[in-house]
C-alpha cells in the first residue's frame, strides 16, 4: 500500500515551531511523562541541560521554551522530555545501511525498532520549516526538538542508532540535538561530518548512516571524544547499534553491546559481503530490511519490534515511510 505521507507540519521560527508542536501534542506529553516515570523532582537543573545547547544549537532552545509554552507545562518537564535518553530512562535498537549509488540514486535506510506501548507512542513524523534555514522530514520524539532520521530539501539524510558513551561531557548537546541542527544547515555529507566535529555531544552515541544527492555516503560512529567515520569499500556500508571501526571501540562504554545488535552486525556482514548479489535499487533496500532471522532487519518481537523505517532517496528528494513491519510495505511517500 502507498500513500502520501502523515506528517505534523510545522513552520516559523523555532520557537513559533514549538508552540505549535507543543499545542498539537500537550495531552500526549502529559502522558508520556507519567508512563516513563520522570521524577521531576531529581536533583538535576535544567540550565546543566540548555546551556551548552545554547551555544551550539540556540534555535532548539527556543524550540523548547515554545514547547513549554504550547503546551502549558513546565519548562522543566520539557526538558525532561528532551533529553530523557542522557536522564537514562529510555532504550531501543535500530539498523541503518546506505547504497552510495543504484537505479533510484543512493539510498539511505534506517528503521526505528523499539518495545510496543510508551517507546512507539513517544514518536512521530514531522515536516519542519524553520525560517532561513532548510527544510526537513523527520521521525522525532514527541514534546522535544530532537530528529532520530531524516532528509532536508537538499537531499541530506540521516539515521541513527544508539551507542553509549564511557564518559559525559557536560558541555555536549543532548542525543539526537545535532542530527536536527545538521538537517537545518547542511546540505551535503561533507558538511554534515564537519558539523558532528563542531557539536559535542553530552553521553549517549550513535552510528549514524549519512548520504547526500551526489553519492558521499558514510557511517559515523559518534561517541564522546571521537568522531569516526566508515566509507564503503564498494557501494555498501552499514551499522546496528555495533561501533565497528577501530577508532570508535575505545570510547564505548563496557555496559553497551548486547547480542541482538552483535547478530544484526552479523547478519548484514554475511548479506552484504557480495555485493553482486545486492539489488541496489530502492526496492532492494525494502526486501534487506524484510529479512527474518533471530535476529532479523525486520524484528518481530517478543522485545523489539520495527516500529518505523525511513527509506531516503538523496538525489530523488524523494522519502518513504513504511509504517509498522517493513515486511508488511505500509508505504507513505513525500518529495520536496
Amino acid at each position: 500500500m502507498q500513500q502520501t505521507a502523515n506528517l505534523e507540519i510545522l513552520a516559523g521560527t523555532h520557537y513559533e515551531i514549538g508552540v505549535q508542536h507543543g499545542r498539537r501534542n500537550a495531552a500526549q506529553m502529559r502522558t508520556l511523562l507519567g508512563d516513563f516515570h520522570v521524577d521531576l523532582d531529581a536533583p538535576w537543573r535544567e540550565e546543566e541541560f540548555l546551556e551548552p545547547l545554547e551555544r551550539h544549537l540556540p534555535g532548539l532552545v527556543e524550540e523548547i521554551n515554545g514547547i513549554a509554552a504550547g503546551s502549558v507545562m513546565s519548562l522543566r518537564a520539557v526538558v525532561a522530555l528532551s533529553f530523557l535518553i542522557d536522564l537514562g530512562t529510555a532504550s531501543s535498537a535500530c539498523t541503518g545501511v546506505v547504497f552510495a549509488d543504484g537505479p533510484d540514486g543512493p539510498v539511505v535506510a534506517k528503521t526505528c525498532d523499539c518495545s510496543p506501548g510508551t517507546q512507539q507512542e513517544w514518536l512521530n513524523q514531522r515536516l519542519v520549516r524553520p525560517v532561513g534555514e532548510y527544510a526537513a522530514v523527520i521521525h522525532s520524539h514527541i514534546g522535544s526538538p530532537n530528529a532520530e532520521m531524516g532528509m532536508n530539501e537538499k537531499g541530506l539524510a540521516i539515521g541513527i542508532s544508539g551507542l553509549l558513551s564511557n564518559r559525559i561531557d557536560r558541555e555536549g548537546v543532548g542525543w539526537q540535538q545535532d542530527i536536527r541542527g545538521i538537517l537545518h544547515r547542511c546540505a551535503t555529507t561533507a558538511e554534515a561530518i564537519d558539523m558532528f566535529r563542531a557539536v559535542p555531544i553530552r553521553h549517549a552515541g550513535y552510528a549514524a548512516v549519512v548520504g547526500d544527492a551526489g553519492g558521499n555516503v558514510a557511517v559515523v560512529e559518534r561517541l564522546v571524544g571521537t568522531v569516526a567515520v566508515r566509507r564503503p569499500a564498494g557501494k555498501v556500508v552499514f551499522e546496528a547499534n555495533i561501533a565497528l571501526s577501530e577508532e570508535a571501540q575505545p570510547f564505548v562504554s563496557p555496559a553497551w553491546g548486547g547480542d541482538n545488535g552483535r547478530g544484526r552486525t552479523a547478519l548484514l556482514a554475511r548479506l552484504c559481503a557480495d555485493e553482486t548479489t545486492l539489488d541496489f535499487s530502492l526496492q532492494g533496500m525494502l526486501n534487506l530490511f524484510s529479512i527474518h532471522d533471530n535476529p532479523g532487519l525486520c524484528q518481530h518481537g517478543p522485545e523489539l519490534h520495527s516500529h518505523t523505517g525511513f527509506f531516503m532517496l538523496p538525489r530523488k528528494r524523494e522519502l518513504w515511510i513504511a509504517r509498522g513491519y517493513t515486511c508488511e510495505r505500509n508505504l507513505e511517500v513525500f518529495q520536496f
